[in-house]
């Protein structure tokens, strides 16, 4: 089933601030590196 929805505006902004600090970036040798989860609106989040 496919239902149709109208855009709703948000009813309330959200703004968060999140500081990751990379020890010793210029040495690393991994392709890909993740952030430990922070926790916004209820929902666990993650920096790669």
């Amino acid at each position: 089933e496919i239902v149709e929805m109208e855009p709703q505006e948000a009813s309330t902004e959200i703004f968060e601030k999140f500081t990751w600090k990379i020890e010793n970036f210029s040495r690393l040798n991994a392709e890909k590196i993740c952030s430990e989860p922070f926790i916004l609106c209820g929902y666990p989040w993650y920096v790669i």
